[in-house]
């Protein structure tokens, strides 16, 4: 598209979309067989704003895609550390999670990596 748009820059002012001819045979108000070409054309500068609209509508939905694929990406760290937090707790529960200590730790520990992540979910 981009190469498109230098194209155009470095062409003429109008562009030529299309070309037809019609040939007449015999009708009515001219007797002799003649040919009519029709040329439209539109200028260069409108055919460029057009593709760079284009070229701005396909960039909105890159970023729509891309803003959404960091909102899973964030969901799914959100439910691996609650995921991680009830696993410690149902450890210490059940009495395997010997080192209380370093599970608090742990549990301490994700509980700032949590208000991390969602902190920079609350900032988009």
């Amino acid at each position: 598209m981009l190469e498109r748009i230098k194209k155009l820059n470095d062409g003429k002012d109008m562009t030529i979309n299309t070309m037809s001819k019609i040939n007449y045979q015999n009708v009515g108000y001219n007797k002799e067989n003649s040919a009519t070409t029709t040329t439209q054309a539109e200028n260069t500068i409108v055919a460029i704003q057009r593709i760079e609209e284009s070229l701005t509508r396909v960039q909105e939905h890159k970023r729509r895609c891309i803003e959404s694929l960091h909102k899973m990406d964030i969901d799914d760290n959100r439910l691996e550390l609650e995921l991680m937090k009830m696993e410690i707790e149902a450890a210490k529960e059940s009495g395997e999670y010997e080192n209380q200590d370093n599970g608090e730790a742990l549990i301490e520990a994700l509980n700032l990596k949590a208000k991390e992540v969602w902190a920079d979910e609350n900032t988009e």
